[in-house]
């Protein structure tokens, strides 16, 4: 039998993103670069003409980094000149 798109599938849940992972998105599609630091965090450059309020995301949400990415953040970040 055909599944119509209408349809949902117990499984499906499973592949729809968190919260986090939007936030994570949003904040991402900015990053043109991370690199680590002595402490074994990493400092991220955010692009040239990154929006404030990605920016205002990214301190309010560096918690996320480590769970999702794996990698810490420090709340430290450059903006490409």
């Amino acid at each position: 039998m055909k599944r119509r798109d209408s349809e949902i599938e117990p499984m499906d849940i499973l592949m729809a993103p968190t919260h986090d992972d939007v936030i994570l998105v949003k904040i991402t599609k900015w990053i043109k670069h991370a690199y680590p630091n002595d402490d074994r965090t990493a400092t991220v450059l955010f692009k040239k003409d990154t929006p404030k309020e990605i920016l205002t995301l990214f301190e309010k949400n560096i918690n996320l980094f480590p769970k999702r990415l794996y990698y810490t953040v420090t709340k430290k970040y450059q903006v490409e000149k």
